[in-house]
């Protein structure tokens, strides 16, 4: 059955916020990183601050509903195949996402346009029962 590949969840600045996240992050700039700065320090982001991650989750998401391609993206947003139990929640995604660049990300790709490449290629590849017990542990 073909569905929707993900909600409406991006809507109005209805954007994924620091409270939404499900792991711990840091949220302090370090060495030559600036959470506020544009360019070359706005493309690259580390697994573990925040304000580096919160970015690249919102702006999959936000491409994926929005069916818009940036020449910085190299994938077509349109639908996938999933059974009725892939269908998840909002919570849900977030987890998925933030699992996904934690746990699965390689540790070779630094900047955001590649890491958001990496998650589209690889979404399907994993279910909600692998990245739910994560969650499940971590309590």
């Amino acid at each position: 059955m073909c569905i929707k590949f993900l909600k409406k969840i991006i809507k109005d600045n209805n954007m994924v916020e620091k409270d939404d996240l499900y792991l711990e992050y840091e949220w302090e700039a370090f060495g030559g990183d600036d959470p506020h700065k544009r360019g070359l320090d706005s493309k690259s982001f580390s697994r573990y601050q925040g304000f580096e991650v919160l970015p690249v989750i919102n702006e999959f998401l936000s491409i994926r509903e929005s069916d818009v391609n940036s020449y910085e993206y190299e994938f077509d947003f349109i639908e996938l195949e999933h059974s009725d139990d892939e269908i998840l929640t909002k919570e849900e995604e977030i987890q998925k996402l933030e699992w996904m660049i934690r746990e699965k990300l390689p540790r070779d790709i630094r900047k955001r346009s590649d890491a958001i490449n990496w998650l589209n290629d690889h979404w399907i590849s994993y279910s909600k029962s692998d990245f739910i017990k994560y969650f499940d542990r971590s309590k």
